[in-house]
């Protein structure tokens, strides 16, 4: 019974000392699944553009993000905040992206760069005019 209470209490000690340590390795994934989503919905939009020929748009809403073509809805709207607990939001006032047929950003001044945020982590995906999508935007 003492063995049993003495290994409770190193595994006790263990796991207070890499709590911290596993809640930041949590809060990193979740950062990067949500720059993954915000980048991968961003090419959603893009090629929808060029392949139907028509302009498409990326939202960015209210931690949520979702790609339309006309009147269309492609994919599935995902809330980020809901599925990552983290925090999306723009660099700029625009909260959208338009790509046109060609594949250019037609509603951008620049570059529009998205935050992602959660805890102390964050990250960026940033979109250029050209329609050139970004997993790294210099900081």
């Amino acid at each position: 019974m003492i063995e049993l209470i003495m290994a409770l209490v190193v595994m006790g000690i263990l796991l207070g000392m890499l709590g911290p340590r596993l809640g930041s390795i949590r809060d990193r994934g979740a950062v990067r699944s949500g720059k993954q989503q915000v980048s991968a919905y961003l090419a959603t939009a893009r090629a929808a553009a060029i392949r139907r020929g028509r302009p498409a748009t990326f939202h960015a809403a209210s931690n949520s993000i979702w790609v339309t073509v006309g009147a269309d809805t492609v994919g599935s709207r995902i809330a980020l905040g809901d599925e990552y607990s983290i925090t999306l939001s723009s660099a700029s006032a625009i909260d959208s992206v338009r790509f046109d047929a060609r594949g250019f950003a037609t509603n951008l001044p620049g570059t529009q760069i998205f935050r992602v945020t959660r805890g102390v982590y964050r990250d960026s995906v940033c979109v250029s005019r050209a329609g050139m999508i970004a997993r790294r935007c210099g900081f």
